[in-house]
């Protein structure tokens, strides 16, 4: 896998990993399970970068009509990302599963299998493969499991469970979700999953008042109409983000407000609607004078002019549309509730 220096703007430089492509296919056999865990595990409305039906336009709508946003920036996203971060989530379990099926009686039964044996996971050998099987798959079964003699996947032999597993699945490299592997946006938002609930039950919190918190990759946005209540937040979030493993680069953190013009949120004019920025339509009109003799330049603006619509993905407008055919079907009953 090789490893390429891209230039910041800061003069640093951003360390970002290859795969081949053989890589890149294996790992992306095992995204659809990630990303059904990440839907599974996710506060409601909170994580809208690197999934389904979401955008930093969806983002963006979240935070329309406040007052008042506190923007925060985690430090080294992808780097902070280790296993031990995410073995708990049955994603894990769905390899599990792969590495083992049921067989009739006159099979080889696991039943003489001595647990443990290495981290708590049961060692089979079938010919020259070594399995290991979680204590979970071995007892409390009625049928017979043995480990699967044929290849499943991209993984021969299977590592199952905990750290090990993610490892095995090549999702870490040097400890680590890094920068650039397919997996890596979907594992860091399965680890960061268990703190984003932290900070929506601090809504129960009356001092904080009411906010909407949504978050796109590692950029962090809290909305609220009480500006005293968003400076008791700007002091708490970075106490409950370190809690789960992650840091906060106070460089990036700045409070925005309505009454100093609209809000940039994920690259998007926010107030009570969204809003193209104005630099985005300056960067338009100058490719479109550049296009007859800069081709790049011509694509560059047709990708501006894509981005200038404000696309709202079709996924999610079914998914309002659901919600709001949900309600009108269903009023007189909320009506009542609330009466």
């Amino acid at each position: 896998m090789r490893r390429v220096k891209i230039p910041k703007g800061n003069g640093k430089f951003r360390l970002i990993y290859v795969p081949s492509e053989r890589e890149k296919r294996e790992l992306r056999t095992m995204l659809g399970p990630i990303v059904e865990e990440v839907a599974r595990q996710m506060a409601p409305g909170v994580i809208h970068g690197f999934m389904p039906g979401r955008s930093p336009v969806t983002n963006a709508m979240q935070h329309r009509g406040y007052q008042h946003s506190l923007c925060l920036d985690m430090k080294d996203f992808f780097d902070t990302v280790k296993p031990e971060m995410v073995a708990k989530f049955e994603c894990c379990s769905k390899y599990e599963r792969m590495a083992v099926y049921k067989v009739n009686r006159d099979q080889q039964e696991l039943a003489g299998v001595e647990l443990p044996t290495r981290d708590g996971f049961g060692e089979v050998r079938i010919g020259q493969m070594s399995w290991f099987v979680s204590a979970a798959i071995l007892e409390g079964r009625n049928e017979a499991l043995v480990a699967c003699r044929q290849r499943i996947g991209p993984l021969e032999p299977y590592f199952i469970g905990s750290n090990v597993l993610w490892e095995r699945m090549n999702c870490f490299i040097d400890g680590a979700a890094r920068q650039g592997l397919p997996t890596s946006p979907a594992v860091a938002n399965l680890a960061a999953c268990p703190m984003d609930w932290a900070i929506t039950e601090l809504k129960d919190d009356a001092s904080f008042g009411h906010f909407t918190y949504t978050r796109y990759a590692d950029d962090m946005t809290l909305s609220t109409n009480d500006y005293d209540a968003l400076i008791r937040l700007r002091e708490k979030i970075p106490e409950v983000v370190e809690e789960h493993g992650f840091v906060i680069n106070p460089r990036k953190t700045h409070i925005q407000s309505a009454y100093r013009g609209r809000r940039m949120i994920t690259g998007v004019g926010v107030d009570a609607e969204i809003h193209v920025p104005r630099a985005i339509k300056r960067r338009i009109r100058a490719c479109k004078h550049k296009e007859a003799t800069n081709r790049k330049a011509w694509r560059v603006a047709r990708g501006l002019e894509q981005w200038a619509k404000m696309a709202v993905p079709k996924q999610y407008q079914e998914a309002m549309e659901q919600s709001r055919k949900d309600w009108d079907k269903n009023y007189d009953t909320y009506r009542k509730v609330f009466e």
